[in-house]
């Protein structure tokens, strides 16, 4: 018995080829598998895409896409893949200085959201052939991709660290007259308090290319005028726990020291990825 399935076409029955039933939630192609999805990159744009070669050790290569900047991913053909969505990290606070007298360093940002099919739990994403609109966020802002939304880390306030997409930053400095900031949420643990200063919260680590990579961290507090450990003198922003606004997309940005200037949030990230033998 034929493995394929008819259809009524004009009065005749014609074998359907090249389509897709979906299954108690699964896609499934008629008379085969979970066959992956085939990249136009010709036409797709704002995009790069890399070859991965045997990075499991499993003898399979794949062909990813990433988006640092919103673009449009388009098809050659339909089918599924795995994806990576990450949310902008929350900017750092700015502190205050009011002559070296209750002085404050600025809230850490808090993490951006993240999503991976490849984490456990995950699964791929069956993708339909055409255009497909890729928003990366900018810092604080949401990352979207295939009608899944990843909310961005809010920014850090005036000694108190911003939340994660979902954490607390786990309170603001406290002493009295030269508190530091508190440290933003990060994805995987809260922002801690601060009395001189305070670290963020720990993001994430994700394998997605084959190399672990931490993501989604939450910025430090910046140092007060009497304590400095994370933030530096001339008014840097302090750096992420577990990862920084600058090695790990989505993390919190540092706050300020006193008045300086407080760091960025970073910015989101898109990654799609498919089997090519």
């Amino acid at each position: 018995m034929s493995k394929g399935i008819t259809a009524k076409v004009s009065g005749s029955y014609q074998k359907a080829t090249g389509a897709f039933v979906n299954v108690e939630g699964d896609w499934i192609k008629f008379g085969g598998g979970k066959d992956p999805a085939v990249f136009d990159e010709a036409k797709s744009n704002n995009c790069t895409f890399t070859t991965l070669t045997n990075p499991f050790g499993d003898g399979k290569d794949y062909r990813m896409v990433e988006f640092k900047i919103s673009g449009t991913l388009v098809l050659e053909s339909p089918g599924f893949a795995d994806y990576m969505i990450v949310g902008g990290g929350g900017n750092g606070g700015r502190g205050s200085n009011n002559n070296g007298t209750h002085s404050s360093g600025g809230g850490g940002g808090g993490a951006g959201n993240m999503v991976d099919s490849t984490m456990s739990g995950g699964q791929p994403i069956f993708l339909g052939e055409g255009s497909h609109a890729i928003t990366v966020a900018s810092a604080a802002s949401a990352s979207k991709a295939f009608g899944i939304t990843m909310l961005g880390g809010k920014n850090g306030g005036n000694r108190c660290g911003g939340w994660s997409a979902t954490l607390e930053p786990n309170g603001c400095g406290t002493n009295q007259y030269h508190p530091g900031g508190g440290g933003g949420g990060g994805f995987s643990a809260p922002g801690r308090s601060a009395n001189g200063s305070a670290p963020g919260g720990a993001g994430i680590q994700s394998n997605f290319t084959g190399t672990l990579e931490w993501f989604c961290a939450g910025g430090s507090g910046g140092g007060s005028w009497a304590y400095g450990p994370s933030g530096s003198v001339n008014g840097i922003s302090g750096a992420g726990g577990g990862g920084n606004a600058t090695n790990g997309s989505g993390a919190g940005g540092g706050g300020a020291n006193q008045a300086g200037a407080s760091g960025a949030g970073a910015t989101g990230l898109v990654r799609v990825r498919v089997p090519i033998n």
